[in-house]
């Protein structure tokens, strides 16, 4: 009799898993995180929206919105600098904001010119990375692999639990990168989930008050410096490009800011993956009474540029 009965669960077992595939589920690999940044004609940040105010596009098709919150993770941040002649200028950004990152936050430091190099790992201390940054000194000799450093620290900050981003300090010059070229870094850059801050420093190679002005110099500092930003842009980070000192104090506090004041989406893919091609994203946010002047306000918003 006990056989009986076994042979019956065993194929009661078989006929339930038989019909398993028919039954509806949930693909937890459809599901899609996605950070974004909302800020006002003012570029400060929007908070308090609610799941109503996003609209989501994956190559032009809109998806369903599962969820919002703010992000509130702590963050991993890469301190990433070029060793070129610009690099006093880079210094007292650099520290000013190792420094303002919070007690629970992750940092660290790596230099690149011919190769990148990690100067101080992963570490909650700040005097390890100041003092990291202060061993640092200009190379001179003119060759930079900003390709192979940048996908070198973006493969590195993958699956992390903190929210993580770059600090990307450079020229935006690429002369020797042999691992990576300008598209294959881009495409790292818009598919990454790590946000790039870029800010680029060219000494004053072209002088305007000379009579006759390098115009070919400017043409390549403004190509690099387009590169550079082309980056942060992909990746739904922001650009800066100081002219002058005093423009040095405000980068850090802003960058700091943004990243503690974004949001998570989630929504349910309705695309496949075609052998590793960009699927487009689009992200909408509505226009909101954000200042209480009963009149909606014009929000921006940014992110990364797609998904694999």
């Amino acid at each position: 009799m006990n056989i009986y009965r076994m042979l019956s669960l065993v194929l009661l077992l078989f006929l339930t898993l038989g019909v398993g595939p028919n039954r509806p589920v949930v693909d937890d690999n459809a599901t899609v995180e996605l950070d974004v940044a909302v800020t006002d004609r003012n570029g400060n940040p929007v908070t308090g929206l609610k799941k109503e105010n996003f609209k989501i596009f994956e190559e032009g098709v809109e998806q369903f919105v599962t969820g919002v919150s703010s992000n509130h993770k702590t963050l991993a941040v890469v301190v990433a600098v070029e060793l070129s002649e610009s690099f006093p200028y880079y210094l007292p950004i650099a520290e000013e904001f190792v420094k303002s990152l919070s007690d629970e936050d992750w940092g660290a430091v790596v230099s690149f010119e011919r190769f990148p190099d990690i100067v101080v790992d992963f570490t909650h201390d700040k005097s390890p990375l100041v003092a990291g940054l202060r061993r640092l000194s200009p190379s001179y000799d003119g060759d930079v692999a900003l390709f192979d450093a940048l996908s070198f620290v973006l493969d590195r900050m993958k699956n992390l639990e903190q929210k993580p981003a770059i600090l990307l300090l450079g020229t935006g010059r690429d002369s020797i990168s042999t691992n990576r070229t300008y598209g294959q870094a881009l495409r790292r850059a818009e598919t990454s989930n790590t946000m790039i801050y870029t800010v680029s420093i060219s000494q004053p190679v072209v002088q305007d008050w000379l009579p006759f002005p390098d115009q070919i110099a400017a043409f390549r500092i403004r190509e690099a410096q387009n590169t550079l930003a082309s980056f942060a842009y992909a990746s739904g980070g922001l650009v800066f490009q100081p002219e002058f000192a005093g423009q040095y104090a405000a980068i850090s506090q802003t960058v700091i800011r943004d990243l503690r004041n974004q949001y998570t989406l989630k929504f349910v893919s309705s695309g496949t993956d075609v052998g590793g091609k960009l699927r487009k994203l689009k992200v909408e946010v509505m226009d909101t009474d954000v200042d209480y002047d009963r009149k909606p306000d014009k929000l921006k918003i940014r992110h990364k540029a797609g998904i694999r």
